[in-house]
């Protein structure tokens, strides 16, 4: 996937979501709010955060690499 294939995301609430179920879509992400969520083993790699708010999340071993 290119760069502009990723998508945007902007200012979306995730509550209680299992990425092991749904998996992030790579892109960048700004003023996101993840609440609860089950991050375990996730491929955040090349993910970009922007001022975006983990609230109670579980991230173990979720991969990391190139993530912003």
């Amino acid at each position: 996937m290119s760069k502009t294939d990723q998508v945007l995301v902007e200012d979306k609430t995730y509550e209680k979501i299992d990425f092991k179920l749904t998996p992030l879509v790579k892109g960048e992400y700004v003023s996101c709010v993840f609440n609860n969520c089950d991050l375990t083993n996730a491929d955040l790699s090349d993910i970009k955060f922007v001022e975006c708010n983990f609230s109670g999340c579980n991230l173990s071993l979720a991969a990391l690499g190139r993530t912003s």
